[in-house]
C-alpha cells in the first residue's frame, strides 16, 4: 500500500498544523497533583493498570485488590502494595529506570433504574 507523501506526518509541527488548538478549559484541567476527588475515584477501585517503559520497552501489569487497597498520602503520593506474582519484576525495575508511569484506574457504577 502507497501513502502519498503529503499525509506523512513525522514532525509535532506537521501534527499542530491538521488539528484545532485545544480549548482553554481543556487544558486548564491538566494538572500535577491528586484532587480530592480524584482521591475519592482511587479508593473506590478495586483495579487498576500500571504502565512504564524500560530498556525494554512498555510494559504494562494489572493491579487488584479489594477497594481501598491503593491508599493516597496527600496530593502527590500513592501507597500500592506489593502482592505475591509472577515475580519477574517489570514493572518495578522499569520504574528504577524510569520513574514515570501512567495509571488507569477503573471502578464500577452502580445505578439503579425504575421501570
Amino acid at each position: 500500500m502507497y501513502t502519498k507523501p503529503e499525509y506523512i506526518v513525522t514532525t509535532k509541527e506537521q501534527l499542530r498544523e491538521r488539528y484545532s488548538a485545544p480549548h482553554e478549559l481543556v487544558v486548564k484541567k491538566q494538572i500535577d497533583f491528586l484532587a480530592p476527588y480524584g482521591q475519592k475515584l482511587i479508593s473506590l477501585s478495586p483495579f487498576f493498570v500500571l504502565a512504564t517503559v524500560g530498556e525494554k520497552g512498555v510494559d504494562v501489569s494489572p493491579k487488584g485488590g479489594y477497594p481501598g487497597f491503593v491508599k493516597t498520602v496527600g496530593e502527590k503520593t500513592l501507597l500500592i502494595p506489593d502482592y505475591a506474582g509472577n515475580n519477574r519484576l517489570d514493572g518495578l525495575q522499569n520504574i528504577i529506570d524510569n520513574p514515570q508511569v501512567g495509571l488507569t484506574f477503573l471502578f464500577r457504577v452502580i445505578t439503579k433504574f425504575s421501570g
